[in-house]
């Protein structure tokens, strides 16, 4: 049996590709890193406190050559978030403020995207209490040398966003909890299977 060199070549090219380590494409899906938190600080009286909504699912489509077709969803869970203590928890899940018991989830789903130097300007629907609205997040990746090599497994992101309670009818405790929700949130995405 003989085989010609053009079949040898192309066989020896796939066994090249097949062994080379991975490398970053111009297009990705990475996700929130397992039990992944969305920290936010906001004021009772006069005094700063922060807490975290869990992450229960996240898929960041990044486009790294044309960013406006990146692409974020995310749905967070409720039950499972913290206002920093029990008391604030309580508070927070109930139902004149997030209503957790009827709606358990916040969800989020960008409608537009711009990459500028290491940030990402995301603006997307977010909607909470059953209310839509849309916000922007900023997403600020710190380890962008990653990129530069060509080689990602996980991104890291510095996350700001500011939102008030009383545009998605979260009123409760108005006197003595600021309306103003600023998320500020280090995000560690890895690279989705």
């Amino acid at each position: 049996m003989t085989i010609s060199l053009g079949r040898l070549l192309t066989f020896l090219g796939l066994i090249l590709l097949w062994s080379l380590p991975q490398t970053l494409s111009s297009q990705e899906i990475f996700e929130v890193k397992e039990k992944g938190k969305i920290e936010f600080e906001y004021f009772v009286g006069l005094l700063p406190l922060k807490g975290f909504f869990l992450v229960e699912e996240s898929e960041f489509f990044i486009n790294f050559e044309k960013p406006h077709l990146s692409k974020l969803t995310l749905i967070l869970n409720l039950n499972k978030s913290s206002a920093g203590f029990g008391l604030a928890t309580t508070a927070m899940l109930s139902k004149e403020v997030l209503f957790a018991k009827k709606f358990p989830k916040i969800s989020f789903k960008s409608k537009k995207i711009t990459y500028s130097g290491n940030t990402f300007s995301i603006i997307g629907e977010v909607n909470i209490r059953g209310v839509s609205k849309v916000i922007t997040i900023s997403a600020d990746l710190k380890n962008r040398s990653i990129l530069d090599n060509k080689k990602a497994e996980q991104l890291s992101f510095f996350v700001t966003s500011i939102f008030k309670r009383s545009d998605f009818n979260a009123n409760g405790y108005q006197y003595l909890v600021s309306d103003e929700i600023k998320l500020t949130s280090k995000m560690i995405l890895r690279l989705k299977d």
